[in-house]
């Protein structure tokens, strides 16, 4: 088992121990193992438009690469392994109209957001129709798949290609299918990993990490 955050810890084991059957209670809670406690709730979270959060990474050389620097989002104050992570929401639009040209990276086809595949054009354009503003192509883009694909937990980080012809996954795969399809249809797109705010489910001082899809404000 891998986990895909600021820094990797692989398990290795034989595949005869892997599929050998066991007491549920026994087996590892990937999910549970994965929450970032915060020190102290939010109030409002899903109110809130920034926030300054306080974030100590052990045992790496360079703590603060592990968050993005851009935009609405910036590291400060790195003084040995903590950090300061400015958080700052705006409207989607109106981060796209202000933002700087984007690298070609997030407007080209690659192997995991395919946007060149075949199939993943014709959504696009179902989900598009006769749309030609990039922020309304990138709202229809985001309904269609909400509305078309069904979400599941078995998948493991799959292709843009192959969620096009499953339409099934969890939040890995919904937000490379919306990344594609927006590339695709000429919007530039990248995926993002972060933590995702669990006020509603659970007290607003967890964070699990998530994965979505993110336009402008590069």
């Amino acid at each position: 088992m891998c986990r895909a955050w600021a820094k990797s810890d692989c398990l290795r084991t034989t595949k005869a121990a892997a599929l050998a059957p066991g007491p549920i209670a026994q087996l590892t809670d990937i999910g549970l193992s994965q929450l970032i406690r915060l020190k102290q709730p939010i109030a409002r979270p899903y109110e809130t438009t920034s926030a300054i959060y306080r974030v100590t990474i052990r045992d790496d050389a360079d703590p603060g690469s592990a968050f993005a620097n851009a935009g609405r989002q910036q590291v400060k104050n790195l003084k040995g392994d903590g950090f300061e992570l400015h958080v700052t929401g705006g409207p989607g639009k109106a981060a796209m109209a202000a933002a700087q040209e984007p690298d070609a990276e997030f407007t080209q086809s690659s192997y995991f957001i395919a946007s060149a595949d075949a199939r993943v054009k014709d959504l696009a354009r179902k989900a598009v129709g006769t749309e030609a503003d990039p922020w309304r192509k990138a709202l229809r883009i985001e309904r269609w798949v909400h509305n078309n694909m069904t979400a599941t937990n078995d998948e493991a980080l799959a292709t843009a290609d192959h969620v096009a012809k499953t339409l099934q996954g969890d939040c890995t795969e919904y937000a490379m299918l919306t990344a594609a399809m927006c590339r695709a249809e000429g919007v530039p797109s990248r995926t993002a990993v972060g933590a995702d705010l669990r006020g509603r489910a659970r007290p607003a001082g967890v964070c699990v990490p998530h994965v979505d899809r993110s336009l402008g404000g590069w």
